[in-house]
């Protein structure tokens, strides 16, 4: 009979564990990452060539991909010098892919609505920090990622 009590025992230790875990992995899911270094920041100004932008809302079905050296220094400029505002509520508004001649070298998730301002940086599928975005790059995206007032039509098609 203690050989059962001890195992019984032993299993809801390990199961108590396991939920500290997943809630304090939930709670590091729902804060922004800390600041990103501007050290990052500044050698993606001197190495994307490219950047593409997508956006994650369900009503909007729209990317767009610029090569401009203007284009992607005015994107990376959105990213402030401050820690992101994240509470793990919203959901992510866009995605900015920065390119090296071709080749992926980081993603940002772009959140700007509800309690949410920020560029969730990713490198190698992992979150490596956050920066708030400007209000210039909150009205850049807002613009950008907005559904058309009108449903797009197919362009082999002629009007009549």
């Amino acid at each position: 009979m203690s050989r059962i009590t001890y195992l019984f025992l032993l299993m809801m230790i390990a199961f108590s564990c396991k939920e500290g875990l997943k809630s304090s992995n939930k709670s590091a899911a729902n804060s922004a990452p800390e600041m990103i270094s501007q050290d990052i920041i500044t050698e993606l100004t001197k190495t994307v060539t490219s950047i593409d932008l997508i956006s994650l809302k369900k009503n909007v079905n729209v990317s767009m991909s610029f090569d401009n050296p203007q284009a992607v220094q005015y994107v990376l400029s959105f990213a402030q010098d401050e820690k992101g505002e994240f509470d793990g509520t919203c959901p992510a508004d866009g995605r900015v892919v920065f390119l090296q001649n071709g080749e992926n070298s980081y993603d940002a998730e772009v959140y700007f609505s509800g309690n949410c301002n920020s560029y969730i940086w990713i490198k190698n599928g992992q979150r490596i920090g956050s920066s708030k975005i400007s209000p210039e790059g909150i009205d850049f995206f807002k613009n950008f990622l907005k559904p058309n007032a009108k449903p797009l039509t197919d362009s082999t098609q002629t009007p009549h």
